[in-house]
């Protein structure tokens, strides 16, 4: 999962918890980066059934290439990171 994340030139460190490589965000700004990242990729896809955006929270997954990659935002207290796992079914 950490290689995948390399692939999509996601190269804030992370950790892997359980069956999750989480990437915590530091800024809103970094936020801004991953999600240029994975909406310019080819290599994943916007799933924009399972998308939640309000002016609080913001849940944005992608699929590609066997894993699922969320990106996460809560607004209000400042809290983003990315979770890569395995894709399932």
């Amino acid at each position: 999962m950490e290689e995948f994340a390399k692939k999509l030139n996601i190269t804030y460190p992370g950790e892997l918890v359980k069956d999750k490589y989480i990437i915590p965000l530091m800024t809103s700004d970094e936020y801004s980066k991953v999600y240029t990242l994975l909406d310019k990729s080819e290599l994943v896809e916007l799933d924009t059934e399972s998308t939640l955006v309000t002016d609080k929270v913001s849940e944005l997954t992608y699929y590609g290439e066997g894993f699922e990659v969320k990106l996460d935002a809560n607004f209000n207290d400042d809290l983003y990171r990315v979770v890569i796992s395995k894709e399932t079914e």
